[in-house]
Formats: structure tokens, sequence, C-alpha cells
């Protein structure tokens, strides 16, 4: 038995099919925690009426940002291996074999393949902010990487790798582990907390492990309006990374403005092959995000 921690803001209907995915491949054996970060939709009425006391419901009156919530989750938990998920995943299978490998070997964290819903890969895992991963993201070796990964998951060449963070939407984390390091870092509101948390579980010479053999459906980006938050979601974005090079003493100011002028210029660069990565409107917008912290960064 685990307990899975979902978190929620105003995806109500993807919630509920979440917590049915579950039922349908698990039955009714594991402990749900679902905490809603203050949805303004309809999710604590719909999940209340659907499921009952077969989930326990927590009801922030505020939205605490996902670290917050995922702690306050946590807390709940009465079991030692915990999944903490996105609200917008489909299970797709028992993952018990992938549970089993999680609790019998020296592993701190465990993520599993995300797809989308149309079974197409997703990125699962990544490298730490740094300079070397600007420069690799400048030279195109991140988008070469994946386009290997995705053919090898295409033609079913895969293993289980030793990584630096696993994506956020999907963690198998250990509760004893998670109290020891203090859970997910708050000042991380939203994005790069799962990086955060990663980097101190190998810090505490335990593995980050992206298990392939298993797969899970994740819509990516549900509880966001596209349109009217994108500015701010790329904004918190950079300024997370920055916020993580600086937890980790890892930077001055003239590491820090190399590293905001190597983002910039492979915006400047993609743009004209935005079919390669992002759309021309994400990049214009981070563009003007990086260019401004250039210009008014403070240390």
């Amino acid at each position: 038995m685990i307990s899975i921690v979902i978190i929620s803001y105003n995806t109500a209907n993807l919630t509920a099919n979440c917590v049915e995915s579950i039922f349908a491949n698990y039955g009714e054996s594991n402990e749900i925690i679902i905490v809603d970060n203050s949805s303004t939709d309809n999710t604590i009425e719909l999940l209340s009426e659907k499921f009952g006391d077969r989930i326990v419901l927590i009801e922030n009156k505020t939205n605490f940002g996902y670290a917050k919530a995922v702690n306050i989750g946590m807390q709940k938990a009465s079991n030692e291996i915990c999944l903490v998920i996105n609200s917008d995943i489909i299970f797709l299978e028992d993952y018990k074999t992938a549970i089993e490998y999680f609790d019998s070997n020296n592993i701190g964290v465990m993520g599993l393949q995300q797809l989308y819903p149309n079974k197409k890969w997703q990125r699962s895992y990544g490298e730490y902010p740094s300079i070397t991963l600007e420069l690799k993201n400048l030279f195109f070796i991140t988008f070469l990487k994946n386009i290997l990964n995705k053919m090898f998951f295409y033609i079913n060449i895969q293993k289980i790798k030793n990584v630096e963070y696993v994506d956020g939407a999907f963690l198998f984390v250990k509760k004893s582990l998670f109290n020891s390091i203090k859970g997910f870092d708050e000042d991380y509101f939203f994005y790069t907390e799962e990086v955060d948390y990663c980097y101190r579980v190998s810090s505490a010479n335990l593995k980050v492990i992206f298990y392939p053999f298993s797969k899970v459906i994740h819509y990516r980006g549900a509880s966001q309006k596209e349109k009217a938050i994108k500015r701010k979601s790329i904004e918190m974005m950079i300024n997370n990374n920055i916020l993580f090079l600086k937890k980790r003493k890892q930077y001055n100011k003239t590491k820090l403005k190399i590293y905001l002028l190597l983002a910039y210029l492979n915006n400047l660069k993609l743009e004209k092959l935005s079919f390669l990565h992002y759309k021309k409107q994400v990049h214009k917008i981070k563009k003007e995000i990086i260019l401004n912290l250039l210009i008014n960064i403070k240390i």
C-alpha cells in the first residue's frame, strides 16, 4: 500500500479522471490525498460528491503554491512509499514492479516515462540549471539528446538511468527521507521545486532514478490558462532557475550574467527555427524577461 498525494488547482474533471484511473488500476487499496490550492472552479464539490470518504480532501483557503501543497499532503501520508503527482495524470497500469524496484534499491526519488494523451513521448527528466546546460541548449545538444531519447522510446530500446532530476508531475518518494531533508523548499512557488528536491536527495548520497518500463499519461500544463498567464509562468520558471543557482552558491555576478546571456542568445538563435523548440510568442516573452534581468539584476 502506498500514499498518493495529488495537487489540484482548477482542474476538477482532470482530477476526478486521475482518481478514477487510480481506482481502475489499484482498486481502493491505496491512500489518496488530494490537496486543493484554493480552486475557483467546482473541484471541491465534484470530488466530494464523486468520491466521498474514499479520498482525503484537503482544502487550502489560499493558493500556497505547489511546493507547500506537497508538504501539506505529505504530512497526512501514512505510508513510507508515497507518490506525489499532478492532477493531470492518468494511470495506465498497476505500477507494482516499479514500486518494488524503488523500494528494494538505494533510491531516494524515482520517476516514470511520461506520455502525452496521444501516447507520444514526453520529456520526463533533465539536468540542473547551469551554464553548462545553457551551452548544450545553445548548440542544440539538448535538442539532439531528446530526439535520440524519443527514437529509443519508439523502437523500445530503453534502460533505467541515474539522472539529475525527474519531472515533478510523477514522483515516487520515501516519507522518512522526505521528512529528513525537510520536504520541498517552499521558496519555489511553482517550477524547479522538484529539481531542488532531487539535488538534495543526491546530496544525501541516494539515487535519482528514471524508470522507463512503466508509463503514465501527463496532460502537462492543464491548470494554466495559456494565453492569460504564459508570461507569468515563463518569468517564474526563469527566476526559479536563478533561485536554484543562488541556493547552491554556484554563481557570482559574472557567472549569473553569462547564464542569462546564454539563455537570451539561445532564444535569439531558435526564433528563426521555432518549429524545433518553442513557439515564437514564447521566444519573444523570454527575450524580454531575460533582457530586463540582464539590465536590472542586482546580486
